[in-house]
């Protein structure tokens, strides 16, 4: 009796590798996924909880503090929601700042501009991690790129 077993085999490795290869730009793609869908998601002025993002302050100009509101009114910026944004830093210091075969990490690639996302934690609750939401579009997001691959 004849067997094709070690071709079964040989096929099943080369399979593997040709996954391992693609991992990386699959994880890379699902994270640019997530990114853009926080980015996004604090552009409307959502937190990652989902909750409104909106100054304590009593004395408000739209969703800012009144003195917040008028300087972001001056440089022509929104104030009917909170967008993170004044100087853009801290949103273009956000982003994949490490690619390895197996991990991509989204994050922030200066110290300062962590700070101000954790004093801005403090205000208007956490906006900058993934909701239930935008991890399952990541996740379909690499599940689709794999499925075609096998294909």
């Amino acid at each position: 009796m004849t067997t094709n077993a070690l071709e079964v085999f040989t096929d099943i490795v080369k399979q593997l590798r040709r996954i391992e290869n693609i991992t990386p730009y699959n994880l890379e793609q699902a994270a640019e996924t997530a990114h853009s869908d926080v980015i996004q998601r604090i552009e409307n002025g959502i937190n990652s909880s989902g909750q409104t993002m909106e100054s304590v302050s009593t004395e408000k100009l739209g969703r800012y503090s009144r003195s917040h509101g008028r300087r972001r009114v001056t440089k022509g910026l929104p104030i009917d929601r909170v967008t993170l944004k004044f100087t853009g830093e801290m949103i273009q210091s956000f982003k994949l700042i490490e690619r390895l075969p197996r991990e991509v990490s989204v994050g922030f690639d200066s110290e300062k501009a962590a700070e101000i996302a954790s004093y801005n934690a403090e205000r208007f609750g956490v906006a900058f991690n993934m909701n239930n939401s935008e991890e399952k579009r990541a996740t379909n997001r690499f599940i689709q790129l794999f499925n075609g691959f096998i294909k």
